[in-house]
């Protein structure tokens, strides 16, 4: 039997919903992560916080991708958090924040929302 390697637990934090990811996100956790977006798509905000994931497979930016259309086409924002960015050659080669902002922590993130 198949055991996940990886968890999304939503939090509250600053007042805005926080999914953190955690453990190694590749296609097992596509699915999952897209039916959690799916759910809190109608927020007017959701941080998604890479912070604690060891491994970020491109199959998740492609859903992220999606996400942050759905969000944009239901009139809410997504936000990106990873601590370990500027380590993560993903983030570079999806150029993926020029779609969505990437910011070191959930502070910086939340602070940036509430501007």
């Amino acid at each position: 039997m198949d055991y996940p390697t990886f968890a999304i637990e939503p939090r509250q934090q600053a007042g805005s919903l926080v999914l953190h990811l955690k453990g190694e996100l590749d296609l097992a956790a596509r699915e999952p992560l897209l039916q959690e977006g799916e759910r809190y798509a109608g927020a007017a905000s959701i941080v998604f916080d890479f912070s604690e994931a060891c491994f970020i497979d491109a199959s998740v930016i492609g859903a992220l991708f999606r996400l942050a259309r759905l969000m944009r086409d239901r009139g809410g924002s997504l936000t990106l958090v990873d601590s370990q960015a500027s380590d993560r050659s993903i983030w570079r080669l999806t150029r993926y924040p020029e779609v969505c902002p990437v910011f070191v922590s959930v502070q910086e993130a939340t602070t940036a929302l509430g501007s």
